[in-house]
């Protein structure tokens, strides 16, 4: 959220249904930084929740949301830069957490004992902008794990027991500001939303594109994979405020959404029986929500304040 806070919203208990979005209340708000939240994400850990807050105040914090009406704070990790980016991934059950900010440096944390594990360093990052690496993701693939960063026009893979950069795809000719995994009958793959108005696709493990998504209108700021009716499905959101879903079984335009006035820079996914879309442009408290079954709007957030991230969870 723009002003540090964290609200968390719920719905009806049961989340089996896109009618519960009606009945969004904010259950918890939490004052828990002094700048900028930029990126929240979650992780589950012996029957726990988890949420990951990062923020332009050089911190990441980790809040245990195991009594909603109590959350507490169980770490604080200062970070060498204001964070703008996070991936969380496990290593024999043990939780690590890779986050970038206003730096060529990839810091990764050991979330067990709260510590600063190592550092990756993209000395390719942007010249031109204040935010060297734009999006991190991550992957297992046959008992090794990798993390993925994005920046100008180029997208690395890291290997995490190596610490070192194990290959690069350098087929966008703009800035990479999204980055989504999904798992397509056993083949990883990775999509890439750029500034230079595609999405690609990339085959993770022979390492090649597998095809080229356009957005004739306009640069591409935030995508996100979704799977419904047994196939997988991917969002993108433009500078101009279009919402463009593709079919990634014939990467066929299915839908164009006109969501927001301006650049869409956020998305999540709340997983009920539909899936459903969560949307914010870059100016204003609006948060949209979208019921992917039909592609209609269900309703209209007016957050207290700017909101900057969201996740989802149970």
């Amino acid at each position: 959220m723009k002003s540090g806070n964290l609200q968390f919203q719920s719905d009806s208990r049961s989340g089996t249904s896109s009618k519960n979005i009606d009945k969004l209340f904010i259950e918890t708000k939490i004052n828990g930084h002094e700048n900028d939240i930029r990126d929240l994400s979650y992780f589950e850990k012996e029957g726990k929740t988890y949420i990951i807050s990062a923020s332009e105040d050089k911190s990441v914090k980790i809040w245990d949301l195991t009594n909603p009406e109590n959350v507490v704070m169980t770490g604080n990790l200062s970070t060498s830069f204001p964070v703008y980016c996070t991936s969380i991934f496990s290593i024999d059950s043990r939780y690590f957490l890779a986050s970038v900010g206003r730096d060529s440096t990839i810091e990764v944390w050991n979330l067990e004992d709260k510590t600063l594990d190592y550092t990756l360093n993209d000395s390719s990052g942007s010249k031109f902008y204040s935010c060297s690496i734009f999006a991190l993701t991550n992957y297992e693939s046959n008992g090794n794990h990798f993390i993925i960063s994005s920046s100008d026009n180029n997208i690395k893979i890291w290997d995490t027991l190596s610490n070192t950069c194990v290959h690069k795809f350098e087929e966008h000719f703009d800035r990479i500001y999204s980055l989504e995994i999904y798992n397509n009958k056993g083949k990883k793959i990775l999509a890439s939303g750029s500034m230079d108005h595609t999405v690609k696709l990339w085959d993770l493990d022979n390492k090649c594109c597998i095809t080229t998504l356009t957005d004739y209108l306009g640069g591409i700021y935030s995508i996100k994979v979704f799977y419904k009716e047994e196939k997988f499905y991917l969002g993108s959101g433009n500078v101009f405020g279009m919402i463009n879903i593709w079919n990634l079984s014939n990467y066929q335009l299915e839908k164009t959404i006109d969501g927001h006035i301006n650049d869409i820079t956020s998305m999540a996914l709340i997983p009920l029986k539909i899936p459903c879309l969560l949307t914010r442009g870059i100016s204003g408290n609006m948060i949209k929500i979208w019921d992917l079954g039909n592609y209609t709007l269900l309703k209209i957030v007016d957050a207290p304040s700017y909101p900057c991230s969201f996740t989802s969870f149970n």
